[in-house]
Protein backbone atom coordinates (compact mmCIF):
# COMPACT_ATOMS: atom_id res chain seq x y z
CA UNK A 1 0.00 0.00 0.00
CA UNK A 2 2.76 2.37 0.46
CA UNK A 3 3.23 2.10 -3.29
CA UNK A 4 0.22 4.28 -3.77
CA UNK A 5 1.17 7.68 -3.13
CA UNK A 6 4.29 7.43 -4.89
CA UNK A 7 1.84 6.54 -7.90
CA UNK A 8 -0.21 9.08 -6.96
CA UNK A 9 3.32 11.58 -6.65
CA UNK A 10 4.18 10.70 -10.44
CA UNK A 11 0.80 10.85 -11.49
CA UNK A 12 0.57 14.27 -10.67
CA UNK A 13 3.98 15.26 -11.98
CA UNK A 14 3.49 13.66 -15.45
CA UNK A 15 0.24 14.98 -15.22
CA UNK A 16 1.76 19.12 -14.89
CA UNK A 17 4.97 19.30 -16.70
CA UNK A 18 4.84 22.76 -16.65
CA UNK A 19 5.33 23.55 -12.53
CA UNK A 20 8.34 25.72 -10.87
CA UNK A 21 11.45 23.82 -10.71
CA UNK A 22 13.41 24.17 -7.97
CA UNK A 23 16.06 21.42 -7.35
CA UNK A 24 19.12 21.77 -5.36
CA UNK A 25 20.64 17.94 -5.79
CA UNK A 26 23.38 16.67 -8.29
CA UNK A 27 23.02 15.59 -11.58
CA UNK A 28 26.02 13.62 -13.29
CA UNK A 29 26.21 11.67 -16.44
CA UNK A 30 28.40 8.39 -16.68
CA UNK A 31 29.08 5.83 -19.28
CA UNK A 32 29.24 1.54 -18.82
CA UNK A 33 30.35 -0.81 -21.46
CA UNK A 34 27.42 -3.48 -21.73
CA UNK A 35 27.72 -6.07 -24.65
CA UNK A 36 31.03 -4.22 -26.40
CA UNK A 37 28.60 -1.13 -26.30
CA UNK A 38 29.52 2.46 -24.95
CA UNK A 39 25.92 3.06 -22.66
CA UNK A 40 25.32 6.07 -20.97
CA UNK A 41 22.93 7.27 -18.61
CA UNK A 42 22.04 10.49 -15.92
CA UNK A 43 22.01 9.77 -12.49
CA UNK A 44 20.39 12.40 -10.00
CA UNK A 45 21.23 12.37 -6.77
CA UNK A 46 19.13 14.26 -4.34
CA UNK A 47 20.55 17.33 -2.82
CA UNK A 48 20.60 15.93 0.82
CA UNK A 49 22.41 12.66 -0.37
CA UNK A 50 24.02 10.70 2.60
CA UNK A 51 25.63 7.25 2.33
CA UNK A 52 25.10 6.52 5.62
CA UNK A 53 20.61 6.38 4.32
CA UNK A 54 19.06 3.98 1.95
CA UNK A 55 17.50 5.70 -0.95
CA UNK A 56 14.71 4.65 -3.18
CA UNK A 57 15.60 4.42 -6.66
CA UNK A 58 13.85 5.60 -9.77
CA UNK A 59 14.46 4.32 -13.08
CA UNK A 60 13.49 6.96 -15.90
CA UNK A 61 13.10 5.94 -19.54
CA UNK A 62 12.74 8.19 -22.57
CA UNK A 63 10.27 7.87 -25.42
CA UNK A 64 11.78 6.85 -29.21
CA UNK A 65 14.13 9.70 -30.85
CA UNK A 66 15.14 11.47 -27.48
CA UNK A 67 17.26 11.45 -25.49
CA UNK A 68 18.03 10.62 -21.42
CA UNK A 69 18.29 14.71 -21.05
CA UNK A 70 15.26 15.55 -22.80
CA UNK A 71 13.57 12.82 -20.33
CA UNK A 72 15.13 15.06 -17.51
CA UNK A 73 13.95 18.45 -19.32
CA UNK A 74 10.33 16.66 -20.32
CA UNK A 75 9.83 15.37 -16.59
CA UNK A 76 11.33 17.62 -14.40
CA UNK A 77 11.58 14.83 -11.71
CA UNK A 78 14.36 16.57 -9.23
CA UNK A 79 12.77 18.48 -6.46
CA UNK A 80 10.66 15.02 -6.11
CA UNK A 81 13.56 13.67 -5.70
CA UNK A 82 14.71 15.81 -3.62
CA UNK A 83 11.41 15.70 -1.56
CA UNK A 84 11.16 12.05 -1.22
CA UNK A 85 14.87 10.52 -1.36
CA UNK A 86 14.83 9.00 -4.44
CA UNK A 87 18.17 8.26 -6.23
CA UNK A 88 16.94 8.33 -10.31
CA UNK A 89 18.41 6.96 -13.26
CA UNK A 90 18.03 8.87 -16.61
CA UNK A 91 19.87 5.80 -19.31
CA UNK A 92 19.92 6.67 -23.14
CA UNK A 93 18.41 3.94 -25.60
CA UNK A 94 21.05 3.05 -28.54
CA UNK A 95 20.34 5.26 -31.56
CA UNK A 96 17.13 6.33 -29.26
CA UNK A 97 15.10 3.19 -29.38
CA UNK A 98 14.48 0.91 -26.91
CA UNK A 99 14.65 -2.97 -27.51
CA UNK A 100 11.22 -3.60 -25.88
CA UNK A 101 10.71 -6.39 -28.96
CA UNK A 102 13.84 -7.67 -28.96
CA UNK A 103 14.00 -7.21 -32.58
CA UNK A 104 17.44 -5.73 -32.48
CA UNK A 105 20.64 -7.17 -31.34
CA UNK A 106 20.84 -5.19 -28.76
CA UNK A 107 20.32 -6.28 -25.04
CA UNK A 108 18.80 -3.64 -23.22
CA UNK A 109 17.53 -5.98 -20.27
CA UNK A 110 21.17 -6.82 -19.55
CA UNK A 111 22.58 -3.17 -20.39
CA UNK A 112 19.56 -2.09 -17.60
CA UNK A 113 20.13 -4.96 -15.37
CA UNK A 114 24.26 -4.10 -15.33
CA UNK A 115 23.57 -0.74 -14.97
CA UNK A 116 21.10 -1.78 -11.25
CA UNK A 117 23.87 -3.56 -10.73
CA UNK A 118 26.33 -0.62 -10.87
CA UNK A 119 24.09 1.60 -9.37
CA UNK A 120 23.10 0.01 -6.15
CA UNK A 121 26.71 -0.90 -5.87
CA UNK A 122 27.95 3.58 -5.72
CA UNK A 123 25.35 4.59 -4.02
CA UNK A 124 22.96 3.21 -0.40
CA UNK A 125 19.78 1.80 -2.14
CA UNK A 126 17.23 0.41 -0.80
CA UNK A 127 16.74 -2.54 -3.26
CA UNK A 128 12.92 -3.15 -1.79
CA UNK A 129 12.15 -0.01 -3.57
CA UNK A 130 13.17 0.25 -7.44
CA UNK A 131 10.55 1.57 -9.15
CA UNK A 132 10.79 2.38 -13.32
CA UNK A 133 8.75 4.73 -15.30
CA UNK A 134 8.75 5.09 -19.09
CA UNK A 135 7.22 6.98 -21.44
CA UNK A 136 5.71 5.96 -25.12
CA UNK A 137 8.57 3.77 -25.82
CA UNK A 138 10.43 3.72 -23.11
CA UNK A 139 6.63 2.84 -21.46
CA UNK A 140 7.04 -0.25 -23.44
CA UNK A 141 10.67 -1.09 -22.02
CA UNK A 142 9.17 -0.23 -18.68
CA UNK A 143 6.27 -3.35 -19.25
CA UNK A 144 9.05 -5.30 -20.59
CA UNK A 145 11.17 -4.88 -17.07
CA UNK A 146 7.94 -5.48 -15.15
CA UNK A 147 8.05 -9.23 -16.86
CA UNK A 148 11.87 -10.01 -16.78
CA UNK A 149 13.16 -8.16 -13.93
CA UNK A 150 10.34 -8.57 -11.68
CA UNK A 151 12.65 -10.08 -9.07
CA UNK A 152 14.46 -6.38 -8.47
CA UNK A 153 11.30 -4.58 -8.71
CA UNK A 154 8.43 -2.88 -6.65
CA UNK A 155 6.67 -0.59 -8.93
CA UNK A 156 6.00 0.49 -12.13
CA UNK A 157 4.64 3.59 -14.44
CA UNK A 158 3.92 3.42 -18.23
CA UNK A 159 2.59 6.19 -19.62
CA UNK A 160 1.36 6.30 -23.28
CA UNK A 161 2.15 2.82 -24.17
CA UNK A 162 -0.15 -0.66 -23.73
CA UNK A 163 1.16 -3.96 -23.08
CA UNK A 164 1.41 -5.85 -26.04
CA UNK A 165 0.73 -10.07 -26.65
CA UNK A 166 4.57 -9.89 -26.63
CA UNK A 167 5.78 -8.31 -23.94
CA UNK A 168 2.22 -10.13 -21.34
CA UNK A 169 3.38 -13.58 -22.80
CA UNK A 170 6.52 -13.10 -20.70
CA UNK A 171 5.08 -11.96 -17.66
CA UNK A 172 3.03 -15.35 -17.34
CA UNK A 173 6.17 -16.93 -15.14
CA UNK A 174 6.96 -13.26 -13.31
CA UNK A 175 6.68 -12.56 -9.86
CA UNK A 176 4.19 -9.36 -8.98
CA UNK A 177 5.26 -6.23 -9.14
CA UNK A 178 2.81 -3.34 -8.63
CA UNK A 179 1.73 -1.41 -12.00
CA UNK A 180 -0.02 1.65 -13.49
CA UNK A 181 -0.67 2.03 -16.54
CA UNK A 182 -1.61 5.80 -18.24
CA UNK A 183 -3.09 5.66 -22.12
CA UNK A 184 -5.29 7.35 -23.51
CA UNK A 185 -7.93 6.41 -26.15
CA UNK A 186 -7.16 8.74 -28.99
CA UNK A 187 -3.61 7.35 -28.92
CA UNK A 188 -2.89 7.04 -32.88
CA UNK A 189 0.51 5.59 -32.52
CA UNK A 190 -0.17 2.18 -30.48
Amino acid sequence: MKFIPFLILFCLMVSSMSFAQTSEGTMEQFTLTHDDRNRSYLVYTPANYNNKQSYKLLLVLHPASTTAQQMVDMTRFQSLADENDIVMIFPNAINGRWNSSDSQDIDDIGFISTLLDTIIAQYTIDESNIFTLGYSSGGLMTMKLRCTLSDRLRGIISYAAPMTFAIANECLSASPVSAMVIHGTVDEVF
